[in-house]
């Protein structure tokens, strides 16, 4: 996917975060605050990094992006699993800040997948909805052959040309 995005004149920062399977929100900010954040900033986040995008997009309402692609999303709002990592108020105003929210969802996710899916649809109806099925959660070598994902790299090359 990076290699597209470069191949594409987009230029590409991969903040590779700590502990992706044990997700800590202050220590994931940090890594990601690292990267030159402008408002021709995209970013994309799959599972729970869909989800940190969008607190931390709600946490910080003087930021604005070109493009969010959120792939898998993952966003717990019983908080039975990662209860501090969830623990804010979302800003459904997010939407007005971000020129393009992209959601990427493969129909044979999990249910809490699914769940989180359609709570965002519901707190964001204009969201650009890209539906799926066989890519399950989009993981390369559990329902995904290879590293690339052509509609994703598709959707924000068209969007950011």
């Amino acid at each position: 996917m990076a290699a597209g995005l470069v191949d594409s004149g987009v230029p590409t920062d991969i903040c590779e975060m700590p502990a992706p399977y044990a997700p800590d929100y202050d220590a994931w900010r940090v890594v990601f605050e690292q990267s030159n954040i402008t408002p021709e900033t995209s970013a994309v986040g799959h599972s729970a990094g869909a989800g940190f995008i969008l607190r931390w997009l709600s946490e910080n309402p003087g930021i604005e992006l070109d493009y969010v692609g959120l792939v898998a999303l993952w966003h717990d709002e019983t908080h039975r699993y990662g209860a501090e990592f969830f623990n804010y108020t979302f800003d459904p105003g997010i939407a007005d800040r971000v020129g393009k929210i992209a959601v990427f969802h493969s129909l044979d996710d999990s249910p809490g997948i699914q769940l989180a899916v359609n709570w965002l649809l519901e707190q964001i109806p204009t969201i650009d909805y890209h539906e799926f099925s066989g890519h399950g959660h989009f993981m390369l070598g559990n329902n995904m052959d290879s590293q690339e994902f052509p509609e994703l790299l598709d959707d924000m090359v068209i969007y950011l040309n």
